[in-house]
């Protein structure tokens, strides 16, 4: 969906901003797939730090808005109230069922 980091790895996370801002930039910059190789679009990409990313949009220079809609639809999916609240009352009836114990036939 996006870029996948190891949680409490700060360099890491500092390497997928950096990554998401070099993308954006390109985005803008590159309409035309062509005009990525110009000299100072391949500075741009050359300062990616992560080599798959890199790959990733030389071969498509809107890679960005790739990364943007996955985490648009994540977000929608997994994260709005709406979905959040359903989940949370799932969890509420199994929790529920674990330490309440079955009082019937007794």
């Amino acid at each position: 969906t996006g870029i996948l980091i190891e949680k409490d790895n700060p360099s890491q996370f500092s390497e997928a901003l950096i990554s998401l801002f070099i993308l954006a930039d390109i985005s803008k910059k590159v309409k035309d797939k062509e005009l990525i190789y110009k000299t100072e679009n391949l500075k741009l990409v050359n300062q990616i730090p992560d080599e798959i990313l890199k790959s990733l949009v030389l071969l498509n220079p809107n890679y960005f808005n790739k990364i943007k809609e996955n985490c648009y639809k994540r977000v929608k999916n997994n994260f709005r109230w709406n979905i959040v609240s359903q989940k949370l009352v799932l969890l509420y009836h199994e929790i529920k069922k674990i330490h309440i114990p079955n009082t019937k036939g007794v």
